[in-house]
């Protein structure tokens, strides 16, 4: 099957011992996929919500944290990355059962939205460490105006994030388009950033151009974690028909298509 060969991509069968415990994927669900996939919508808001939680944290991290404190940072990734891992494993054995057109148009959603979160777990526990160490190595030291900008985008991007899942959570249509009418709002948050950056990099400062690669990175981390929560609340309302699917002729069509955005920071 089409969805089988997606989680492919992402996922490969190694038995390991796991950081975390799901609360809800009992494998004795998986012979009746309805409770499968309502175990599964109950598993989301926790994988989704510790997500949530470290994006809290990561931010401030990256701005000012010695090593130690970005080591556990990058352990809550890892974290984040087991409970992901439970997760697909658990919808690629769903998938070797016979689905429904609607059943398995149900699971690529659910798959689709995790995908999405785990992207973000990623900005945060790859990109934003790897810029924490950056920082400390190179001795940058981010000025309290531009911490200011920085702490400002983030915030906007946190509360985004927080509508996202309370979109999933309890199928909220209206939260899911508020979502999606950030995306001027966080634009020009962005504009302003760069500028205020543009503007910073000619000030006398100690490693300025540094400063400036690592200012601007925090940046664009950021824009990209906006626009996976943008990606979700559209899968959202295409799942719920508040939106055209992008291209749909046929239901493979439609799962190729949803597949195929899944990295297309444009939707």
């Amino acid at each position: 099957p089409l969805v089988s060969k997606l989680l492919s991509k992402f996922f490969k069968d190694k038995p390991r011992k796991e950081l975390v415990k799901v609360a809800h994927l009992d494998k004795s669900l998986l012979v009746t996929p309805d409770m499968a996939l309502g175990a599964y919508e109950k598993e989301l808001p926790i994988f989704a919500n510790r997500i949530l939680k470290d994006l809290k944290d990561c931010v401030d991290l990256a701005l000012d944290a010695p090593d130690g404190k970005l080591r556990a940072a990058r352990m809550a990734e890892k974290m984040s990355d087991s409970h992901y891992r439970q997760m697909l494993k658990f919808m690629s054995k769903l998938s070797r059962e016979e689905l429904s057109d609607k059943q398995s148009a149900e699971q690529l959603y659910l798959i689709t939205v995790t995908n999405h979160l785990e992207s973000i777990s990623d900005i945060m526990g790859d990109e934003m460490y790897s810029l924490g160490v950056k920082r400390n190595k190179r001795e940058v030291v981010i000025s309290p105006q531009t911490q200011k900008v920085i702490l400002a985008l983030a915030d906007r991007v946190e509360h985004a994030l927080s509508m996202t899942i309370l979109a999933l959570d309890f199928e909220h249509i209206d939260i899911a388009k508020k979502v999606r009418e950030m995306k001027g709002e966080i634009t020009d948050m962005m504009n302003d950033a760069h500028k205020h950056g543009h503007e910073r990099l000619g000030a006398k400062a100690r490693n300025r151009v540094q400063t400036y690669s690592v200012e601007m990175d925090i940046f664009d981390s950021l824009y990209r974690i906006y626009f996976h929560c943008r990606k979700i609340s559209r899968a959202v309302l295409e799942f719920h028909g508040e939106m055209v699917p992008l291209g749909e002729t046929t239901p493979n069509q439609h799962y190729e298509n949803i597949a195929n955005t899944w990295d297309d920071p444009t939707l």
